[in-house]
């Protein structure tokens, strides 16, 4: 069975309503799990009422903040250059909920991702072995040696929609580089495009279409816009609908 799998903590209780509607419009019938992530009794009850609530206790805890700093690499530990690391960032908990994903084929999509056309054809997309897929990006990302003074340059990869299956290693390692190495990346999907350029890792990659920033402008081809960072969501909370669940 396919269906599509989110995440929500209070902080993005707004989106849940205008996220849902986006989604139905399109498919009245897919099924939706809604992953707690510390939300209020409301949205629990509206979770509910709409799909499947998956219960906070149901998610593996993120495990004690890694006190050394450095991902072993080819016999060098290495971070990421840039932001430092937030100890217990939401974001990180995103591969450990798509673990609990009740559908044998999934669909992540982020609260800020609005669906504006048919779906069918990215759940029927074929996987590599890794039963894994993500939108790669031409911006690149620095990881620096620590205490060698080496750089290297990592493709960055876009967590806001991901296609994957139950069975997937990838999701299983980029689970294991979260709760062993959180504190050598700044964000969750570094982690995942270090996995993914660095060891060489087949992954699935679909069209910019099914992953459109909004800030890239009009596309009326795009199935699926993101609405990534602050400013957007700023654009969305100033033009929502009635979106309090």
């Amino acid at each position: 069975m396919n269906g599509i799998i989110t995440g929500c903590d209070r902080n993005q209780e707004w989106l849940l309503p205008w996220w849902y509607e986006q989604i139905r419009e399109h498919h009245p019938d897919l099924p939706i799990a809604f992953a707690d992530m510390g939300i209020s009794d409301t949205a629990k009850r509206w979770c509910s009422d709409r799909g499947i609530l998956i219960p906070e206790s149901q998610i593996d805890p993120l495990s004690p903040f890694p006190q050394e700093i450095g991902w072993l690499y080819q016999k060098k530990k290495w971070k990421c250059k840039g932001c430092p690391p937030i100890p217990n960032d939401i974001s990180f908990r995103k591969p450990l909920i798509m673990q609990q994903s009740p559908f044998e084929r999934s669909l992540w999509l982020d609260l800020d991702c609005q669906v504006v056309g048919n779906l069918t054809p990215l759940f029927s997309m074929k996987l590599p072995p890794t039963k894994l897929a993500v939108r790669s990006s031409a911006a690149l990302f620095e990881m620096e040696s620590i205490d060698e003074c080496e750089k290297m340059n990592v493709a960055s990869c876009n967590s806001g929609v991901i296609l994957f299956e139950k069975e997937s290693y990838l999701l299983h390692f980029w689970c294991h580089l979260v709760q062993q190495a959180r504190n050598s990346f700044c964000v969750d999907d570094q982690l995942l495009a270090f996995a993914i350029h660095k060891y060489l890792v087949p992954v699935g990659e679909f069209s910019l279409k099914n992953n459109w920033l909004s800030r890239w402008g009009l596309n009326k081809n795009a199935v699926i816009i993101h609405w990534a960072g602050a400013e957007e969501k700023n654009v969305l909370w100033l033009y929502r609908k009635e979106l309090k669940p």
